[in-house]
Parts: structure tokens; C-alpha cells; sequence
């Protein structure tokens, strides 16, 4: 899902919710899709600008891909 835009998978994933996959799977999926989108763009981020730049943007990306799978967690308790 990285090297291209979430937004269609979302979108497709939503739309079948419920007919042809189950609604918890329909869940599940959107963050594990924007969390491997945001890893793959963290480390097409950190090869291009400068090396503080490019640090800090890796930093925060991985942030943001660790909040949306923990998010999976939380939903499970």
C-alpha cells in the first residue's frame, strides 16, 4: 500500500464493508493501510533532504504508522 495513495483502498474498503467483507476486517484494514503507507513514505522522506531533515521527517512518520497500529490494540481491549 505504501508506494501509492491510500485513499483508493480506503475508499474501496468502505464501500465493501459490510456486503462482502465483515465490518471488524473493514476496520481493521484502514489503519493497517495508512500505517504501512506512512512507514513507506517515512523512509522515502528520510533519502531525500538533508540529514537533520530527513531524521526528524522518518521520526515522525514511524510515529504516526506505531499510532495507527496501536490504535488496533486499543480497539481489541
Amino acid at each position: 500500500m505504501g508506494f501509492t495513495d491510500v485513499d483508493p483502498f480506503v475508499l474501496s474498503l468502505t464501500q465493501s464493508t459490510g456486503m462482502i467483507t465483515s465490518v471488524a476486517l473493514g476496520t481493521a484494514g484502514i489503519p493497517i493501510a495508512t500505517a504501512s503507507n506512512n512507514a513507506v513514505k517515512a523512509f522515502h522522506a528520510f533519502g531525500f533532504p538533508d540529514r537533520k531533515t530527513g531524521l526528524r521527517s522518518l521520526g515522525l512518520l514511524l510515529s504516526f504508522a506505531l499510532l495507527a497500529l496501536l490504535s488496533l490494540i486499543w480497539a481489541r481491549i
